[in-house]
């Protein structure tokens, strides 16, 4: 219901809150307040119905009048001035409004998320330039348009004064509002289909049981959905969050009431290997029957957010999918953190792949097997075709963490073996800034690898061959991830036929 408010009614408005005796003068009085947030208008029937979200200072003052925290038999009114102009032919606000002479409604409670409807259900009354029926006629948004805004009012009296501290207007609104929902941003649920969510971040947690991610801040429209809808036992928008592990299908997480900011959810039972690649995606769902007076009943959804992906950096993410296309990722790095650092054995795995996958040939394993600590069998195929060799007459290591010189001689050999009576010259490559830092045996397979484009170095031409300090070494500086090695092989792959030319 609207009332007008003024200095002299001040103590007559029954929403005024007056302080219990004894209790403490916690609250002061900002001398400033934001514009209402992400308002809407929506009309129905005879009605408009207003959404909007207040901001924090408002949500306290109105904390505050409810718990009558300020000094003794002080009154304090929190409310909406709420002012319209037909066909753009001029505001109704005066200088008498800034005291509190005007059309306003009280803010009572709020949802979680700060947000407040309101009805102005007496339309005609309140507006009765307008029309002099006590309805709306009929058709009569076909050739007609009402702008609106709002802002707040806090009245606030004490000791014989009073006060009003306003919040500047929010944004104009007018309606109906254009196909594409601008002008009123009418809070409908058709607005679903426009607006997808934006994820920020995604993180699985030490256990591997709890992923939690932040969700960019909504659409206007969205949030003004939820704010005008929220009331219903089935109202509300919600999040609707999917998780994909490794190659298992998406999998369906559920609905989460979080808009905005941090949300949290279970991985999906036993689908999480230690160490994994997964992918998270959302989208917002609404149940139409939180909107009973739309008449219309299911649940709708909107488009899917952007897919986040942990354990692939975004700038090796297209390199995977050509890889994976490719299928030049080994089994015993698939679905794992590619950003962790490769092991020999995962390196002569991935070597193997690209030798058999270009030549066509199945490479046969060294015999017997000169290891002890070791029977992987592209381990000994690596072996056999002179890829690489052990760490000791009778030892692999293959757990061992390898370096990107050591990768560029592993590459260099495998294209050797590839085009046993190939070219592969370094004529013509640059030195390297800081070449004298490359192990004397991994020189000209850093260089020809350079000069390939395989394997590239930092913005100053540095190789970074491998940790040569102490400060580097706890750095991993000039180690090589998985993502960087899929890369490396995807290249190699991808100039196939001009392999030894």
């Amino acid at each position: 219901m609207r009332r007008r408010v003024t200095a002299l009614g001040l103590a007559l408005a029954i929403v005024l809150a007056v302080l219990p005796m004894g209790a403490l003068a916690a609250y002061s009085l900002p001398s400033s307040f934001e514009a209402p947030q992400s308002v809407a208008v929506s009309f129905k029937g005879n009605a408009f119905t207003f959404a909007h979200t207040a901001s924090a200072g408002v949500r306290l003052a109105v904390d505050a009048r409810e718990a009558g925290e300020f000094s003794p038999g002080a009154l304090m009114y929190v409310g909406v001035q709420w002012d319209y102009q037909l066909d753009g032919n001029g505001w109704h606000h005066t200088s008498e409004w800034d005291n509190g002479e005007c059309p306003t409604t009280a803010l009572a409670d709020y949802t979680a998320e700060g947000g407040y409807v309101d009805t102005f259900d007496a339309f005609p009354y309140e507006m009765p330039d307008l029309f002099s029926a006590q309805s709306i006629p009929a058709g009569y948004f076909d050739s007609h348009t009402l702008s609106f805004r709002l802002r707040y009012i806090v009245m606030y009296a004490e000791n014989m004064e009073d006060s009003a501290t306003l919040s500047p207007w929010a944004a104009v609104l007018t309606y109906p509002t254009d196909a594409n929902g601008e002008g009123g941003n009418e809070f409908s649920p058709s607005s679903m289909i426009q607006h997808a969510p934006e994820l920020k971040t995604v993180t699985l947690n030490a256990s591997g049981t709890l992923f939690e991610g932040t969700l960019a801040a909504p659409n206007s429209q969205i949030t003004s959905l939820n704010t005008a809808t929220a009331q219903n036992a089935k109202g509300g928008v919600k999040t609707n969050v999917w998780i994909k592990v490794g190659n298992n299908p998406w999998t369906d997480a559920g609905n989460f009431s979080a808009l905005s900011g941090a949300v949290s959810f279970g991985a999906p039972d036993g689908m999480v290997p230690s160490d994994p690649v997964f992918q998270v995606k959302a989208r917002y769902v609404f149940d139409q029957a939180g909107n009973p007076e739309g008449g219309q009943t299911g649940l709708i959804y909107s488009p899917f957010s952007n897919v986040l992906t942990r354990g692939v950096s975004t700038w090796a993410a297209g390199w995977l999918e050509k890889a994976e296309t490719a299928e030049l990722i080994p089994a015993i790095i698939k679905n794992t953190n590619m950003q962790k650092q490769i092991t020999r054995e995962e390196f002569c795995e991935m070597a193997v792949v690209l030798y058999e996958k270009v030549t066509g040939k199945q490479a046969t394993p060294i015999s017997p097997n000169p290891f002890t600590d070791t029977s992987n069998v592209n381990i000994l195929k690596a072996s056999a075709l002179s890829i690489t060799a052990g760490t000791s007459e009778t030892t692999f290591s293959p757990k061992t963490l390898i370096n990107r010189e050591q990768c560029a001689v592993m590459l260099y050999n495998t294209l050797q073996a590839i085009a046993p009576a190939g070219s592969f010259n370094t004529a013509g490559a640059k030195d390297f800034p800081d070449q004298s830092k490359i192990s004397d045996w991994a020189v000209v397979a850093a260089k020809y690898m350079s000069k390939l484009k395989i394997i590239a170095g930092d913005s100053a031409g540095n190789f970074m061959p491998k940790a040569s300090t102490p400060a580097e070494i706890a750095a991993n500086y000039g180690m090589a991830s998985r993502e960087a090695a899929v890369i490396m092989v995807t290249k190699c792959f991808e100039m196939k036929e001009s392999i030894g030319k």
